[in-house]
């Protein structure tokens, strides 16, 4: 019959593997060009277009002033007066006045990170900022200014001890 169809087996078609590389032989050259150039826009525009912000860390410890009592509370008991202290306004201001930054205290908050240490007693403080010079002392000042305020509320309270042992 005329309509039957032809069995050729089991036998694929033929692959023309020489055309098909004549084809990516010459889709590679332009798709080439075209990677390049959308690599090299967005290697600028992430380059150019984005703000550079630089991180400083300073790496602090905390001597405990007063007596700590052991048990669960023991690391806030070392950190939470320095964290209190570095997110206080008046001591951000202190900062800003010894460094400058063209920053408010808020924008300064914003730019500091306290984070806890390998251990209890070590704290790290991290500013980010548009230079790492500029960072880097943002940080080494805050971690004076604090130290200097912790060191000022200790004498603060040691003198109120003092004053209530002295009335007794």
């Amino acid at each position: 019959p005329v309509d039957a169809p032809v069995h050729r087996g089991d036998v694929p078609p033929p692959i023309d593997l020489a055309g098909h590389m004549r084809e990516l032989g010459r889709a590679f050259l332009p798709a080439l060009v075209i990677a390049l150039i959308v690599g090299a826009g967005v290697f600028a525009l992430r380059e150019y277009g984005t703000e550079k912000q630089y991180a400083a860390s300073v790496v602090t410890e905390i001597r405990a002033t007063g007596e700590v009592i052991p048990g669960d509370a023991f690391i806030e008991q070392l950190r939470a007066p320095f964290i209190g202290l570095a997110a206080d306004n008046d001591v951000l201001e202190q900062v800003l006045s010894q460094v400058d930054t063209g920053w408010d205290a808020g924008e300064l908050a914003s730019h500091l990170e306290l984070s806890p240490g390998t251990s209890p007693a070590l704290l790290t403080f991290t500013v980010t900022a548009d230079s790492p010079e500029l960072a880097l002392e943002v940080a080494r000042t805050t971690v004076t200014t604090v130290s200097q305020a912790s060191s000022a509320n200790a004498a603060r309270n040691a003198q109120g001890q003092l004053e209530q042992v002295q009335a007794s």
